[in-house]
């Protein structure tokens, strides 16, 4: 784009610099100007605006890296304030049963079969389990609090928490086909080298890399064509006296007066550096520097992003399987507890065995609850090293995400 300016000026002069001036100056001028310098060509001016544009890229990267990290850390704040109200409700079933138990030993205890032993122990379990529901309440509402803070919300905000676990069906995409993964350790190594394919595609740090090799390589055109490219621009200039009082024109000599017209000159400018002290040959040698740098880090990220995926997508298989292990030990245990129960409140087993198996269905619980999301956390990190969290894309594009992920399996199986 062209540079304009426009501006005006006024002199008032000494009489002896008047009568020096012969007649060419005044006691007093008001004079406007304008000035214009267009850039027709210019390299470095090219240049700049490229190199700008790639740095905008790259910000725009940055961006999305850091939209990316919001999710994922918002995401696993949510993750923990759900199971921390799952904790929560486990608490409350174990002081339920607790009390069932009490209001057993003492129904016993007034029939004789038992002791006051057993009234106090289930006592003391009560005021156990009591302090433990307490510690659960305070983490629950210490989740919800950083939630508010993450989210710049007021602190004491209640959130809205579904009892049941179904977080799953809003995160999981084709659970079905995971499951197909997961049991064969040969796809779900497959299914790692799928993700690998589409973090290289969609990562905003290898993105970042990219454009800023891309800047280093735009400076160094710009230094080897700064040797024989020249920058040429086209100038001028306009002046308008608007006035002109107390000229003196000198006598008996032929000098004639000032215009009272606009005068401009315009011309155009070519500039080639020469030399520059060994400048460019220095920022050349440095941007080939750099852009090994570069390389190396690319190389570096590549191998550590690789890493995080193959490790993590073995840690995802690894609590899917641990899933339905935790499952059966807790329904196990919960069944267990229940017949445990029923022989105690019968005479058949003492207050040790009944304890021991109300212990175990409350831990095989709390395992179940990790498990599910521990699961549902490790498949969120997977999605932040693919670069993209499909489960808030569009449903055509989950489709397609989908087909694409199956075509690749099916590339792998034929092979």
């Amino acid at each position: 784009m062209p540079q304009i300016s426009v501006g005006g000026s006024t002199v008032w002069l000494s009489n002896n610099l008047v009568e020096a001036a012969m007649g060419q100056r005044g006691a007093f001028t008001l004079i406007g100007s304008a000035s214009l310098k267009q850039v027709i060509f210019s390299e470095s001016v090219y240049a700049n605006i490229a190199i700008n544009k790639l740095l905008a890229d790259n910000k725009r990267f940055y961006d999305e890296q850091t939209v990316l990290d919001i999710v994922a850390n918002m995401s696993g704040a949510y993750i923990r304030l759900l199971f921390s109200k799952c904790n929560l409700l486990i608490q409350s079933e174990n002081i339920n049963a607790t009390m069932q138990n009490l209001q057993m030993a003492k129904a016993k205890e007034e029939a004789g079969q038992s002791g006051i032993s057993d009234v106090n122990r289930w006592t003391s379990e009560l005021n156990i389990n009591k302090i433990k529901f307490n510690d659960a309440y305070t983490v629950f509402r210490t989740n919800m609090y950083q939630i508010n803070q993450q989210l710049n919300s007021t602190i004491d905000n209640s959130i809205n928490v579904p009892d049941s676990n179904s977080i799953d069906k809003t995160i999981l995409l084709n659970q079905e086909l995971l499951t197909k993964i997961f049991e064969n350790p040969i796809l779900t190594e497959k299914y790692a080298s799928f993700i690998i394919e589409e973090m290289k595609t969609n990562s905003p740090e290898i993105k970042q890399l990219m454009a800023i090799a891309r800047v280093i390589e735009r400076k160094n055109t710009l230094y080897k064509r700064q040797w024989y490219i020249p920058e040429i621009a086209l100038m001028g200039s306009a002046d308008q006296a608007f006035i002109r009082e107390g000229t003196i024109l000198p006598p008996n000599m032929p000098v004639p007066p000032p215009p009272d017209d606009m005068t401009y000159n315009l011309g155009i400018s070519l500039k080639i550096p020469i030399f520059q002290g060994g400048k460019a040959n220095a920022e050349m040698n440095k941007s080939v520097i750099e852009m090994d740098k570069i390389n190396y880090q690319k190389e570096e990220l590549n191998n550590t992003l690789e890493t995080g995926v193959r490790t993590n997508v073995q840690k995802l298989r690894t609590s899917y399987l641990e899933l339905e292990l935790s499952k059966n030990a807790a329904t196990a245990a919960e069944n267990n507890f229940k017949l445990v129960q029923d022989a105690y409140f019968q005479g058949a087993v003492n207050l040790i065995q009944l304890i021991d198996a109300q212990n175990i269905m409350t831990r095989t619980k709390l395992m179940a609850d990790i498990a599910y999301y521990q699961y549902i956390m490790d498949f969120i990190q997977v999605q932040r090293l693919q670069g993209k969290f499909i489960f808030l894309s569009s449903e055509d594009e989950q489709k397609a995400y989908t087909n694409k992920l199956q075509e690749f399996l099916l590339k792998v199986e034929h092979r």
